[in-house]
């Protein structure tokens, strides 16, 4: 019991003590703080005054003086200056002696005078017509379309009754070619000429109005020629009716020559009505080389027989570049492109 009365006065005793050390603590920290302050106050004073002094040093005295005049310093460089461009009360324009003019140098010689041009060879008058004509346009306009821009005169021969036939036939006739009608006819080994076609079975009839509504389908028309149609065009009483038809409308008939054993041209001596041929299929083989000299074949036959008729398709690719190829050996060989419309000009009554 007696160590445990004089324990408690020890525990009072530094019990006391604990918050005099913390305010000392509390007064030296406060102190520090202070002084840390002023310091930095001081540091900030130097940087200002080294700032100020920087400016003071760089600023050029003449901007004060422009600032200074405000816009008269402006005015001085306008025209409304009365004093600028005056001259001085004793101003005398100076006399000026004119200079001599300086001789002329002498004309030196040409060393070699330039060659006189030589007079280029005038193309030949054209002797001979070819007349190239394009099958089977009618299924698509893109087909038909690079021939359409090229700069020689074609024919087109559109086939009836298709979703562009209409539009095929405008747009030839924008493009400044002939538009052809292209019939369908019965073949001997069969198969479908399209819609509309004209079959041996046919009679008078019918196969005029097929004609008819053909070129209704197909306008400006000047002519026409058989899409396939080897067995009517052997048969004379289909023919007869065909070429009365047509012949009606204004329009003539070229044989394609599908058929060696073709009546065409021996029924119409017999009515008297003008047809024409085809002499040569330009695409028969589809082979580059074979169909350039097909083309160069149509033009030296013109030249010596004085026309030729050409027929190609307007599925074959390669054909526009081979006919523009074809345009250059032309004119160099005096054969001149024509559209078919033009053998009504050269032969008189072929259309009425």
């Amino acid at each position: 019991m007696a160590e445990t009365h004089e324990q408690e006065p020890i525990q009072q005793e530094l019990t006391p003590q604990e918050p005099k050390a913390r305010s000392t603590s509390r007064r030296n920290t406060a102190a520090e703080r202070r002084l840390y302050l002023a310091k930095l106050y001081v540091l900030l004073a130097l940087i200002a005054l080294l700032l100020a002094a920087l400016l003071v040093l760089t600023t050029d005295p003449r901007s004060d003086v422009e600032a200074d005049q405000g816009d008269e310093a402006v005015t001085l460089d306008t025209e409304e200056d009365p004093v600028r461009g005056v001259p001085e009360p004793d101003f005398r324009e100076p006399d000026i002696t004119p200079q001599e003019p300086l001789p002329r140098p002498a004309p030196v010689p040409d060393a070699d005078p330039p060659e006189e041009p030589v007079p280029a060879e005038p193309m030949p008058v054209p002797s001979g017509d070819l007349y190239l004509v394009l099958d089977d346009a009618g299924y698509s306009m893109w087909e038909l379309e690079p021939f359409l821009s090229l700069g020689v005169p074609l024919t087109v021969s559109i086939l009836p009754h298709l979703s562009f036939s209409e539009e095929a036939a405008r747009a030839t006739v924008r493009a400044g070619h002939d538009v052809m009608l292209h019939m369908p006819m019965e073949a001997l080994g069969g198969g479908d000429p399209g819609p509309g076609a004209i079959l041996r079975e046919h009679d008078s009839g019918e196969i005029g109005m097929r004609i008819l509504s053909a070129l209704d389908s197909v306008p400006y028309a000047v002519a026409a020629n058989n899409h396939m149609g080897s067995a009517v065009t052997e048969q004379a009483r289909s023919m007869q009716v065909i070429l009365e038809t047509l012949h009606a409308q204004g329009v003539f008939f070229l044989d394609s020559r599908t058929t060696s054993d073709t009546v065409v041209a021996r029924v119409g001596s017999e009515l008297g009505i003008q047809t024409v041929e085809r002499h040569i299929f330009v695409d028969h083989y589809r082979d580059v080389e074979r169909m350039r000299e097909a083309l160069r074949a149509g033009i030296d036959r013109a030249r010596s027989e004085g026309y030729a008729v050409l027929i190609g398709h307007v599925q074959t690719r390669e054909l526009p570049e081979l006919i523009q190829e074809a345009a250059v050996y032309a004119a160099a060989a005096g054969v001149a492109f024509r559209p078919v419309s033009h053998l009504a000009v050269r032969y008189a009554g072929l259309v009425q």
